[in-house]
């Protein structure tokens, strides 16, 4: 584990922040692979904040470190697998970022689950890249059963519309063609939010 830094005051430059006034520490964010997160905490790290990665390739005793560390306030940021998605509760945990879509919506439902504990309100942002568009059906209905606002741009997807495999009468893939693919991402970018 590395030396800790104090805790520098919370400052993050308009185009590293998710547009949000109430950003605040601590907030775990998951990714879908280990290197990704080993990737992103180094990057976090440089930008002056305390963060830490929780994956299968940590030892058991590493990840209780991290957790116990994160739940004492040493650390801002834990970039995680699904390794912490599930059984592990942080009291007051203000945000959950999704850097990845899961492959699945019930992996989703357990990564968000980890804010907004015993009645407390918390934040979870996802951010979506064409990549994931065989979730978007299952993600729009989620967020409609739990009475979540959808974002326009997934409420617009052509592959919110239909799940998924399903069969036309003919036996025929039902949705779109797949050329050309979805329309939420801005010219240029890479990554779309949703929250």
């Amino acid at each position: 584990m590395r030396n800790l830094k104090p805790k520098p005051k919370i400052h993050i430059p308009k185009q590293h922040s998710v547009n949000e006034p109430d950003f605040q520490t601590p907030c775990i964010i998951f990714t879908n692979t280990k290197k990704a997160a080993d990737i992103l905490a180094k990057w976090i790290d440089t930008l002056g904040f305390r963060a830490a990665t929780f994956h299968a390739s940590r030892q058991q005793h590493e990840r209780d470190n991290v957790m116990k560390q994160f739940k004492a306030g040493k650390l801002d940021f834990i970039c995680a697998t699904n390794v912490l998605g599930r059984g592990i509760d942080v009291q007051d945990l203000p945000w959950v970022i999704n850097f990845d879509m899961p492959k699945s919506i019930k992996e989703y439902g357990h990564r968000v689950g980890r804010t907004g504990r015993a009645g407390k309100k918390g934040i979870a942002a996802t951010l979506l890249t064409e990549n994931d568009k065989e979730t978007f059906y299952d993600l729009k209905h989620l967020l409609i059963e739990c009475q979540q606002e959808v974002p326009v741009a997934l409420a617009h997807s052509q592959w919110s519309v239909v799940k998924p495999g399903t069969l036309t009468e003919s036996g025929r893939l039902a949705g779109p063609a797949g050329k050309g693919g979805i329309k939420i991402l801005a010219e240029g970018t890479q990554r779309g939010m949703i929250r």
